[in-house]
């Protein structure tokens, strides 16, 4: 597969051969999505809590003797039938991170790569052109490429 190389100014500069292996594969859309949910579920922070009656604290000592006073049996103060005790069902912190096989995480990627390929949304651009840190220039430069907002800035590895 063949991919224009744009310069800073947009104008194409050349054309470069990519390896079929990673820009010409069948995107696999049922492993896209699923990497996409699991980065979706490492996000959310899971921090409600509560305390169950193991966890406040108090004293453990019953209230009340077990028998002879007419009332009702009464365990510790703690306990979650009393003002201040433990939650009985309440949520706890949890992690929502989802393992993902490393095979898959990078089947995903490529899968995104082919299809941005085939549908000609990558662009490759040789060197920035800055001369130092210019918010102006790079706004300038992603315009003059057609990039818009998901632009991926990084470094080639030849």
């Amino acid at each position: 597969m063949k991919l224009q190389v744009l310069d800073a100014a947009g104008q194409v500069a050349e054309t470069i051969d990519v390896d079929d292996a990673v820009f010409g594969l069948e995107p696999n859309e049922a492993v896209v999505h699923q990497t996409l949910l699991a980065q979706l579920a490492a996000r959310r922070a899971g921090l409600a809590n509560t305390r169950g009656r193991g966890e406040v604290a108090g004293s453990t000592k019953k209230t009340r003797r077990q028998k002879g006073l007419g009332m009702s049996r009464q365990g510790g103060l703690r306990s979650p039938t009393h003002r201040g005790g433990g939650i009985v069902f309440g949520p706890t912190t949890r992690d929502y991170t989802q393992k993902l096989p490393k095979r898959m995480r990078r089947l995903a990627i490529r899968s995104v790569l082919s299809s941005r390929a085939s549908e000609q949304r990558l662009k490759v651009v040789s060197g920035l052109g800055l001369t130092g840190p210019s918010t102006k220039a790079v706004v300038a430069m992603l315009e003059a490429t057609g990039a818009g907002s998901s632009a991926q800035i990084g470094r080639a590895h030849v």
